[in-house]
């Protein structure tokens, strides 16, 4: 979502913006929810979130610990109610589909090698060369193209998820 919602916002701003994402089919994942902040800031933003029944289901809230500390988050404790749980893969092609609608080219490909060489990016796919002024980094927690550029992750304690869903 964050490499679509970049390349919208530089397309929307006259950029040329090339967006590499190979969209691998995810199976359904915990944790695939969005407070109504992230919603209110995508219909800010002109973005797409579908509303529409049996897309994306209404939740109340969210209940999670984080190290001691227990965190609840629910209807009555979050600006504009609980959030949503997402069809990601739905969230994904909608904003992929705004991005382009906007003239993002999209290239269904994977980053393979990115150097600094004349001046520009050299990002080199499993299809083909491109060049660019200006390279962002959307891979997320991975940081794969940081990662080859020599970034270094730091972790913090480690985590442990237990998830259930739970009817009122």
């Amino acid at each position: 979502p964050a490499g679509s919602i970049c390349a919208t916002l530089l397309a929307r701003e006259g950029l040329r913006v090339a967006l590499v994402d190979p969209r691998p089919t995810r199976p359904f994942a915990i944790g695939e929810c969005l407070p109504d902040a992230g919603v209110s800031n995508l219909r800010q933003l002109g973005l797409p979130f579908a509303n529409t029944p049996g897309i994306h289901r209404r939740i109340r809230g969210v209940h999670s610990r984080w190290r001691d500390q227990d965190i609840v988050q629910d209807t009555m404790t979050l600006p504009g109610g609980g959030g949503w749980r997402l069809d990601r893969a739905r969230f994904e092609q909608d904003l992929l589909d705004a991005a382009v609608v906007v003239g993002t080219e999209l290239h269904a490909d994977r980053v393979r090698d990115i150097a600094w060489q004349d001046g520009a990016w050299r990002i080199s796919t499993d299809r083909q060369l491109l060049r660019a002024d200006l390279a962002v980094d959307a891979t997320g927690r991975s940081a794969r193209i940081a990662r080859r550029l020599g970034a270094e992750q730091t972790s913090d304690a480690p985590q442990i998820a237990v998830w259930a869903t739970g009817m009122p």
